[in-house]
């Protein structure tokens, strides 16, 4: 599987009673950027899935298994690079 880098944003949330117009102009400000980097286990048009760890076992059983999972969906992907092939 490819390593990759991807440049994402998360969402992220406030609570407390502030204005409107502060609570709109401080979402832009506080946007979380995020940076993961992982083997690529799926890329669709809606989403991309990290994992982790991959087993390299050669039994049949344990072949096929991958450890944290991360889903980033592709309108929230800023960048992403290849790693290694």
């Amino acid at each position: 599987m490819k390593i990759i880098e991807v440049d994402w944003v998360d969402s992220n949330g406030f609570s407390g009673w502030d204005r409107i117009d502060r609570r709109k102009e401080d979402t832009l400000k506080d946007t979380m950027r995020c940076r993961s980097v992982g083997y690529l286990l799926e890329k669709k048009t809606d989403r991309i899935i990290l994992t982790q760890s991959q087993s390299f076992y050669a039994d049949i059983e344990s072949a096929n298994h991958v450890d944290s999972t991360l889903v980033i969906p592709t309108v929230a992907v800023k960048k992403i690079r290849i790693l290694k092939k």
